[in-house]
């Protein structure tokens, strides 16, 4: 190790005592400080009994992980403890000789755990504020402490457009939270807090906003670092380009596009996110640190990274045998037709598990599809807003390091090759969520063309539906509105005509009916032809509208207009015919009945005649 580094020189013979790490930040910074801090004193891991695993079984399977391969063959388990404990208890849930041993010999701590669950309950939040008051009180009692860094948000007040690097006065204090949460129910929680939490996105962002007003109020004498990391995504560097170990944020998002679960992403085209690498937060942690040690004053970094767009996907470019459908998101602008997208892959997905039902396979699709909603609709909140953040402090932290320390723990994005990197993202999200090896790609290869094609020719059947269907209620309102105007005519003629014989009636309704046609094409047809009653004719126009319809890209519908033609709506030109035909209808039975009175028939033929045949 270079004595030029002073990161590194810090950490030596150090005691760290860590929460969160057997997470993703905490793993990366466990691997750290192992391997270009070795001769660091000792790392303390608090962890939890899960999935029915003590401590030490998890200790045993934690270095297993492929994060640790550069390490790998090194003496270093002798440099990790894992202490028995539980964040959400009292007192963490240490036994006494645990805590003894860590007043007595930590030197720096690094608060990284929290239940980063968007969707928890108030109470679960509130462990997250809760385990940051138990870590202050065990911190004050540490008399070898240097400094104690606590690992954030960069949301923690999102309800800010312009969010500075300092601590935020809270809706409500972290006390009286704590106080509310301890002597309610759930309920009467949501009801109570209701005014404190109506502009936050989710509990989980509130809480880390009170876990910051309780530093700030509660560790004087302490030196505190808070870095706020905005959307944490895959290594870029170290250890390996790409590794991700959990699903958590918008990694999660990715990676079900990536298996062809998610087709549709409620998100502005335009908008770009501020995106972290996990090694460089990991970097800018041990950095603050070192930077921090033996401060009198509290230090907010704000770690955002750069504003990137996500959809640079590289999907079809690394197929993966773990792809359940075709992959293609959709960006959807508009909430409603999002909404109308969403209801339609799930009718999808429900018809999936009914073919898998009948053929007595599991049953998936309806409930992935359901759990990947619920969490685009959860992270919209953050797909839809940009924010504007303060860096000067994490400038100054980059500037002040020195050239062989900027080259040991990077953490300035404007290194990084963002084409270059996504693809690696989408490579790690392969090996290393699916844990679909490199050496299925030829046949991954395959099988995404076959799913390319069965996609494709589904979405082909679905709008050729659609077509039909369209195509349907069209020729239906055709017909509606061919009769109902074949039917007037008849009306008029039998009003005007009352006497005439039914042959005479039959004509002149053919005759009315085919010089009220606006449609030069389809009036031309039938003055041609002969027809023996206006049903007949009614019939021939439908069979010429239909092939001339057939021909033609764009159906316009075609009516009988008896004003000009306009472009107006078929509601509005049925009631103005209906309202013509009623009061010629009225004036005709007048006149009639008064020529009628007089006998003079040649006039009344002539006049009946006149009006029907010209409207």
């Amino acid at each position: 190790m270079s004595n030029t580094s002073k990161i590194s020189d810090f950490f030596k013979n150090q005691t760290i005592f860590l929460t969160g790490g057997t997470g993703f930040i905490g793993k990366l910074v466990v691997e750290k400080l192992l391997r270009m801090s070795f001769d660091l004193k000792n790392i303390y891991i608090l962890v939890r009994t899960k999935h029915g695993k003590n401590h030490q079984q998890r200790f045993d399977e934690f270095f297993d992980n492929s994060c640790f391969e550069k390490i790998k063959g090194e003496n270093f388990k002798s440099k990790v403890s894992f202490i028995s404990g539980d964040c959400s208890k009292p007192g963490l849930g240490l036994k006494s000789a645990d805590a003894h041993i860590l007043k007595n010999e930590t030197t720096c701590i690094f608060h990284a755990a929290a239940n980063v669950n968007f969707r928890q309950t108030i109470k679960e939040a509130s462990y997250n504020v809760s385990s940051t008051k138990e870590m202050i009180k065990l911190a004050k009692e540490m008399e070898n402490l240097k400094v104690f860094v606590y690992v954030s948000t960069a949301y923690s007040n999102c309800i800010n457009n312009y969010i500075r690097e300092e601590i935020y006065e809270p809706p409500i204090k972290a006390e009286a939270f704590l106080n509310l949460v301890n002597s309610c129910n759930e309920r009467d929680l949501e009801k109570t807090l209701l005014p404190y939490l109506n502009n936050w996105p989710n509990n989980y962002a509130f809480s880390k906003c009170l876990s910051e007003d309780l530093i700030k109020d509660s560790t004087t004498g302490i030196p505190v670092a808070v870095v706020r990391p905005s959307i944490v995504t895959n290594t870029v560097r170290d250890p390996v380009p790409g590794w991700v170990d959990n699903y958590h944020g918008f990694v999660g998002l990715a990676a079900a596009g990536y298996r062809g679960v998610l087709q549709n992403l409620y998100l502005k085209k335009e908008k770009k996110l501020h995106l972290v690498p996990a090694d460089f937060l990991c970097n800018c942690i041990l950095a603050a640190a070192w930077d921090t040690a033996n401060s009198k004053t509290i230090k907010v970094f704000n770690c955002v990274g750069k504003l990137v767009n996500m959809m640079n996907g590289f999907y079809w470019k690394i197929p993966s045998m773990k792809c359940l459908w075709y992959p293609k998101v959709s960006i959807i602008q508009n909430q409603f037709w999002y909404n109308v997208n969403t209801y339609w892959m799930l009718m999808l997905a429900l018809c999936i598990d009914f073919v898998f039902f009948c053929f007595k396979k599991p049953v998936w699709a309806a409930k992935r599809s359901k759990r990947v909603t619920e969490q685009v609709n959860v992270l919209s909140y953050f797909a839809t807003r940009e924010w504007s953040f303060d860096e000067d402090r994490f400038t100054n932290l980059w500037n002040k390091m020195g050239d062989e320390d900027k080259n040991i723990f990077p953490f300035n994005s404007n290194t990084i090759d963002w084409d270059k990197y996504l693809f690696s993202c989408t490579l790690g999200i392969r090996v290393y969520l699916l844990k679909d090896p490199i050496t299925t790609f030829p046949k991954a290869k395959a099988k995404f063309i076959s799913m390319f094609a069965v996609h494709y020719t589904i979405v082909a059947l679905f709008y050729y539906f659609l077509y039909i269907i369209f195509k349907f209620l069209v020729k239906t309102l055709y017909h509606k509105i061919w009769r109902e105007f074949e039917a007037d005519v008849k009306r008029l003629v039998r009003l005007a005509y009352t006497n005439a014989s039914p042959t005479f009636q039959g004509t002149l309704a053919i005759e009315t009916f085919v010089n009220g046609i606006r449609d030069g094409e389809i009036k031309k047809v039938l003055q041609l032809s002969r027809y023996q009653t206006s049903s007949e004719a009614l019939i021939r126009a439908l069979e010429v509208e239909a092939a001339y319809n057939t021909s033609r890209t764009w159906h316009k519908v075609r009516i009988a207009e008896l004003d000009e033609e306009k472009n107006d709506k078929v509601e509005k030109l049925l009631e103005k015919l209906s309202q013509q035909m009623d009061g010629l209808s009225r004036g005709l039975e007048n006149m009639i009945s008064d020529l009628l009175k007089q006998r003079d028939y040649n006039q009344y033929a002539m006049l009946t005649s006149s009006c029907l045949c010209n409207p």
